[in-house]
């Protein structure tokens, strides 16, 4: 199991939000979380991005399944956990007054490239205690996720996209949009305008995001030579997989490697 988090020390509102948690977690059939304080008036905006996982809310259990989102507010109990093999999911505790997508109910979501991105950038933020500026990315991630549960997308569609993003996943040493259409028996002129539309970027660019991603877990929790995440991820060679990682994150994997390993005295405690 892997995670990567940061819980501040208080809640600081930018234009009536507030964050306090962000998760990163890639969670294992053992994973449990049972909420023993339980705050009425907080939001979790809880997105999944693989596996499944079952979350109870006062008493009413949900099925999570990958791209999914259900915004919680729990008045009395609250427990989720991994219902699968694994997993994946990005947890953000906040508050409002003003909360605009509708809680307790599961959404069928598609998070594109930018959406990612304002998760990512969340995180970093909050970890350095720019906790403005980290709500302020989240709620840019807020309104991106209820503008799609406005304009949702249809099931066949939601299908096509949902089963490209799994195979992504799961090949992410050996993809080709052509292998991928041939394993969802799809046109891939049909395919590339479909997920064109609704992720807002190409299926090989979205690809890259996802496998830089990847690598991030790699760096943070592991002492795997870069070289060995590289060839272990597709890339061509190691100078390939710096240039790519330099120019999403602009940072070399070899420096985000030793930031993210720093002491962070302030860490805040799940």
């Amino acid at each position: 199991m892997y995670s990567d988090f940061y819980v501040t020390k208080s809640w600081s509102y930018t234009n009536r939000i507030s964050v306090k948690t962000i998760y990163k977690l890639f969670t294992d059939s053992s994973y449990l979380s049972n909420h023993k304080r339980i705050d009425p008036q907080k939001y979790i905006f809880l997105y999944t991005l693989e596996g499944v996982g079952k979350i109870n809310i006062d008493g009413t259990t949900y099925t999570a399944e990958s791209n999914t989102l259900i915004v919680i507010n729990a008045k009395v109990s609250l427990k989720y956990w991994c219902a699968g093999q694994e997993w994946n999911f990005w947890l953000f505790e906040y508050k409002t007054d003003q909360n605009i997508i509708p809680a307790n109910k599961l959404q069928s979501i598609l998070l594109d490239k930018t959406d990612l991105m304002l998760c990512g950038l969340a995180l970093e933020e909050i970890k350095h205690e720019n906790v403005l500026l980290a709500t302020a990315y989240f709620q840019a991630l807020y309104y991106s996720a209820y503008k799609k549960i406005e304009n949702s997308i249809n099931t066949y569609q939601f299908e096509i996209i949902d089963s490209a993003l799994s195979y992504m996943r799961s090949n992410l040493s050996s993809f080709s949009v052509s292998d991928l259409c041939s394993c969802l028996h799809i046109e891939e002129r049909t395919f590339r305008n479909i997920f064109s539309e609704y992720m807002k970027t190409s299926p090989k660019k979205y690809f890259e995001t996802i496998r830089l991603e990847e690598s991030k877990r790699y760096l943070e929790s592991t002492n795997i030579p870069i070289s060995q995440i590289a060839s272990s991820l597709g890339f061509s060679s190691s100078g390939h997989y710096s240039t790519a990682f330099r120019k999403a994150y602009n940072i070399t994997p070899a420096q985000y490697r030793v930031t993210f390993s720093l002491p962070k005295d302030t860490l805040g405690k799940a």
